[in-house]
């Protein structure tokens, strides 16, 4: 461990001097930490209770001008690389250009610019959900049975006209770099509105990439989750990090949207909900035949904070495929979830949660569809999970 993060530790250290050398303001360096035990069981497999690995996210933010900030995370951890130092996201945000360059400065009147590598904004639950070590914003330990959210490299245009905001984003439509011929281009965009009085607040998200030239570039919006599962080893066995997550399609020819809609009531009660449909119109990619995949999920959420320091939360989500593998079928993944949250302190929070989760409808595709690089199981035996998952969780401010 020490040989892994030892040069980040130094980083850390010299950084306040540097960025005041610099010349830079508005300098922060926070890291979010939690820590999970697990009493989880499962149907045909017996599981042992247990602690997770902790994890932690570390952040950098600072303005190098007036109207420029430039903000990095890290995992320092992961379940996939359990021990590891992983970059997450780096990118500039830009209100105001240097000295006014071309007059340019009146055109960001009306929008700002996100450029770097980023997780692409698609649906709001990407602000509410537990993403590796920063899981405060999410009321419940698990998120939702379906957990949209993916880093790429793009641009994002981002505005406001009164209560409505609007995202224009074009990416690279794959995690990491890719310069080969037939990479193409992702387009997504969301609307949104929220009244002055932030009562309530409405969205929807589209995302549209076509990878379907070649067989190496995917996206990971639903396929994959670089911040993973928060339940460890169930369903999908202990070497996979999104364990017991949806995972939709794989990622090739993909067209998606999402609505969302959220509201407090009493003040003490804030009620959401998330519908959303995902097409994956060529699972092989360059490879022979065009299989298809179709996707159907919801969410809904509630959470109920009686007294200071303490609330109450439920979710149900659920994910239905009318066709799995290129396999006509009634699939469906359901997950419910209730636990209680704790303030300890301003700044710890303890979480229990009480998971169930059902998979029902899978019929096998063995012999009508064939592809070595989809390893998603048929899950023909109906399995299921359920039990106890506890979370303590801190932010750390080191400048």
């Amino acid at each position: 461990m020490k040989s892994k993060w030892s040069w980040v530790l130094g980083l850390l250290l010299l950084f306040p001097s540097l960025a005041g050398a610099a010349g830079l303001q508005n300098t922060h360096v926070w890291m979010s930490t939690q820590q999970t035990f697990q009493f989880l069981g499962q149907s045909g497999l017996m599981l042992e209770p247990g602690w997770q690995a902790a994890v932690a996210n570390l952040h950098l933010y600072t303005t190098i001008y007036d109207g420029m900030d430039v903000y990095s995370e890290f995992y320092l951890g992961s379940r996939n690389h359990l021990g590891y130092l992983m970059d997450r996201e780096g990118y500039v945000m830009l209100t105001r250009f240097p000295d006014n360059v071309l007059g340019l400065n009146q055109i960001l009147n009306y929008f700002k610019i996100k450029a770097g590598h980023f997780e692409i904004d698609f649906g709001n639950a990407r602000s509410s959900r537990s993403d590796n070590g920063e899981v405060q914003a999410n009321s419940l330990v698990g998120n939702a049975i379906v957990d949209p959210n993916t880093v790429e490299g793009g641009m994002e245009l981002i505005g406001n006209l009164g209560p409505l905001g609007w995202v224009a984003g074009l990416s690279n439509g794959l995690t990491t770099e890719g310069f080969m011929t037939n990479r193409h281009f992702a387009a997504h965009g969301k609307l949104s509105y929220e009244p002055a009085d932030k009562t309530y607040v409405l969205a929807f998200s589209y995302y549209r990439v076509d990878q379907s030239d070649t067989s190496a570039n995917t996206t990971e919006l639903f396929a994959a989750n670089r911040s993973n599962s928060r339940y460890a080893t169930v369903i999908d066995g202990p070497s996979d990090g999104n364990a017991g997550q949806a995972k939709m399609g794989r990622g090739v020819n993909i067209e998606a949207w999402q609505l969302d809609a959220a509201t407090r009531l009493l003040d003490t009660l804030e009620v959401k909900g998330i519908f959303g449909k995902l097409v994956d119109a060529d699972l092989n990619g360059s490879s022979a035949g065009e299989p298809v995949e179709r996707w159907t999920y919801f969410v809904a959420e509630s959470k109920w904070t009686f007294c200071p320091g303490l609330y109450l939360a439920a979710r149900y989500s659920e994910a239905d495929a009318d066709t799995y593998k290129d396999v006509a079928m009634n699939a469906k993944i359901r997950r419910a979830q209730a636990g209680i949250g704790f303030w300890m302190t301003p700044e710890m929070l303890l979480k229990t949660e009480y998971v169930f989760q059902q998979y029902s409808g899978f019929v096998s595709t063995a012999g009508q569809y064939v592809n070595s690089k989809d390893t998603r199981s048929d899950y023909t035996d109906n399995p299921n999970f359920s039990g106890l998952i506890m979370e303590v969780s801190v932010p750390l401010q080191l400048l």
